[in-house]
């Protein structure tokens, strides 16, 4: 990639950036590191948002997610049980 498009590349990740943070705000979503989420109910929504480089020019990539809060407990069950070994089939 030449200079000139990682510079285009970069211009854009920052524009993203600012811009999901604005919108973001406003719809009541929090940011840290150009990842929006939001609690609603029992569910974890999450949008990222990236401007990745590609072979001719730029793309933006959105990666929208949601889980239920619930498995958070099972996360920090199986944690809690990392000297456990798992069965060898």
């Amino acid at each position: 990639m030449t200079r000139q498009e990682q510079k285009a590349v970069k211009e854009l990740s920052e524009m993203i950036s600012k811009n999901l943070k604005l919108v973001a705000r406003e719809h009541g979503f929090k940011v840290v590191s150009d990842c929006a989420y939001k609690v609603l109910g029992d569910f974890l929504y999450e949008v990222f948002l990236s401007a990745p480089p590609i072979r001719h020019g730029t793309a933006i990539r959105a990666v929208v997610s949601t889980k239920p809060c619930v498995i958070d407990n099972v996360f920090w069950d199986a944690v809690s049980y990392t000297h456990l070994t798992l069965p060898t089939t």
